[in-house]
């Protein structure tokens, strides 16, 4: 569920229901205003069709879980007692329908809080992890948009690039988003290493492959994934 920003119900209750047993509860969901009755969706073979899960499990969380992906993960920990790794979920717990009202624009109506099943509302407050692990820091670099980046240039982007040559190793003075000299060796020595043309200015080629190198180091100290590793052993 990390990195899932949510999705529709019917999928929710279809994947909690596989690792839960029948008759247990997935969600409840709080008509709004408190106005009727509290509906109770519980685990069974409407929705999962008889098939169960039962091999051991772990759910990766993190800010970015959100919506049907918390509904997910909070009734696999509740109902399931199965371990949450990662940080505090996003905390969406409003339900809504979507209304087209022409081809570029659309109403959302809330139409109900949903409850985790103890019976929390988790909304604007997340959901914490059983076990809290992250990405290291310069996971949260800000993506670069610029396709390239010239030496005196000034930007958010440059500063971006300053952190992730930091975090491949190489020395930068000052990351303050200058273009400096400083940046431009540090770039040169990037490139020279990389068998590319050591311009010192970050040209496309340049900027993928510092990408590309950063998202492998990310995955290499991975700990969210590291401790959900060694949970199933």
């Amino acid at each position: 569920m990390r990195g899932n920003p949510g999705g529709v119900l019917d999928q929710a209750l279809a994947i909690d229901s596989m690792f839960l047993k029948d008759g247990q509860t997935i969600v409840k969901l709080q008509p709004r205003k408190g106005k009727g009755e509290t509906e109770v969706y519980k685990a069974g073979a409407k929705y999962d069709n008889g098939f169960k899960i039962t091999e051991p499990t772990v759910v990766l969380i993190d800010g970015n879980s959100a919506s049907a992906a918390e509904i997910t993960a909070a009734a696999l920990n509740q109902s399931a007692g199965i371990k949450l790794i990662g940080t505090k979920s996003y905390g969406k717990g409003t339900v809504q329908t979507v209304a087209q009202i022409s081809n570029t624009s659309e109403l959302k109506l809330t139409i109900a809080k949903w409850l985790t099943p103890d019976g929390s509302w988790i909304h604007h407050k997340g959901i914490k992890p059983t076990i809290t692990e992250d990405y290291p820091s310069y996971a949260y670099i800000k993506a670069i948009s610029a396709t390239s980046l010239q030496p005196n240039q000034v930007s958010t982007d440059v500063k971006s690039m300053q952190k992730m040559l930091v975090a491949l190793g190489y020395k930068v003075q000052t990351v303050n988003g200058y273009y400096g000299s400083d940046t431009s060796a540090a770039v040169k020595q990037f490139q020279s290493k990389n068998g590319l043309s050591a311009t010192g200015t970050a040209d496309a080629k340049t900027l993928a492959k510092m990408e590309m190198q950063l998202s492998t180091k990310i995955g290499d100290n991975d700990n969210a994934m590291k401790k959900a590793e060694a949970e199933l052993k």
